[in-house]
């Protein structure tokens, strides 16, 4: 059966698509695809699409697989052309939206906000480009509502999990998805000395950390720093920030480096730090409250952020799982329907490389 995996799920999205951008116009074509317009696939394309999907997955692809993947792109260009034909439209703030929730939910696996310069980070190690990210949900949209247009009975009624759908999924993953690790939250005091353009004044950056840092030993309030500026006054070097930090988040790890991340994990609660660095500035932070290691119940609340139970977000996302299966059955459909007037041609001796 044909999987889809642009549509199906949003994490899925960064791999299911070529990096039109990176083409090479003298690439051999492993696909000419023609519904309404002539296009060709290249093998260039198909590289990069398979390049993320072997390091999503860590191993190689077979020929097959591949083949798999390049049913994805066809099917994803006929569709395509059969939306642009019936002038179907994806508006700036749709993309936006959508970036938004995809950045939720990246939010939601880490259980801590992310900046956005973290989240075009993780972005970019899918092997992405930011534009091709965003280019990507717009073709992705595009394609859901042509889908919509044409299947939208398949997609209405979608059945909630049932209660012994949930506890099935919760007891079968307890021990694996719902360990919740130490988590500590916090609010920091945080200078970025890249924001100033000389060494000099970089390094200033740091007598300026430390010199916050004296006045908050001697009493000042944490809160005062709200916004923090250089000693010309001109230029904002920092700001208060609340956060919060899981012990298993290696990304933030990376981002931060350990000095800082283990650093944090060591304060006690209501503790303030004294000057920390790391690889993007200068933190003095303070530790607002600190979860040990828990195994979760079904009616548990997750933390750090406390808003949805652990039966909530087993609902949630066994209603996704529903939702892209039904999603998946429009899509078979409207390809089966689409190729019967397409003319496509594969040329699968390219795919050994």
């Amino acid at each position: 059966m044909r999987r889809h995996p642009i549509i199906i799920c949003v994490v899925l999205a960064l791999f299911a698509a070529p990096n039109r951008a990176g083409a090479d116009p003298i690439d051999k074509p492993v696909a000419i695809v023609k519904l309404y317009e002539t296009e060709a696939i290249s093998q260039s394309q198909l590289k990069i699409t398979v390049a993320a999907m072997e390091k999503s997955i860590g191993r190689q692809l077979t020929t097959e697989e591949k083949l798999k993947l390049l049913d994805n792109l066809i099917s994803e260009k006929l569709i395509i052309q059969a939306a642009n034909k019936e002038k179907i439209h994806v508006t700036d703030t749709e993309v936006e939206q959508y970036k938004n929730q995809t950045k939720k939910l990246y939010e939601e696996r880490l259980g801590r906000p992310m900046t956005d310069d973290e989240f075009r980070t993780m972005i970019s190690q899918t092997g992405y480009q930011w534009d091709t990210f965003l280019a990507e949900i717009k073709k992705m949209l595009m394609e859901q509502k042509y889908i919509k247009n044409h299947k939208g009975n398949l997609l209405t009624n979608v059945p909630d999990p049932s209660d012994k759908e949930i506890m099935d999924y919760f007891y079968k993953n307890q021990s694996r998805l719902f360990v919740s690790p130490a988590i500590v939250r916090f609010k920091q005091i945080y200078i970025n000395p890249n924001l100033l353009s000389t060494p000099a004044e970089k390094a200033k950056a740091k007598k300026k950390a430390e010199a916050i840092n004296r006045e908050i030993k001697a009493g000042a309030s944490f809160d005062n720093y709200w916004q923090v500026y250089d000693d010309s006054g001109s230029t904002k070097i920092g700001n208060l920030i609340n956060g919060s930090l899981r012990r298993d988040d290696e990304q933030s790890a990376k981002v931060f480096g350990d000095d800082f991340f283990n650093s944090v994990f060591t304060l006690k609660q209501g503790e303030v730090s004294g000057v920390i660095s790391s690889k993007i500035g200068y933190h003095i932070v303070m530790v607002l409250e600190k979860f040990p290691p828990k195994l979760l119940d079904i009616d548990d609340l997750i933390p750090p952020q406390n808003s949805m139970t652990v039966r909530n977000y087993i609902k949630a996302i066994l209603g996704k799982v529903k939702e892209q299966e039904a999603l998946k059955k429009a899509l078979d459909e409207i390809v089966a329907d689409l190729e019967k007037t397409a003319d496509i041609k594969k040329f699968p001796e390219y795919l050994n490389w």
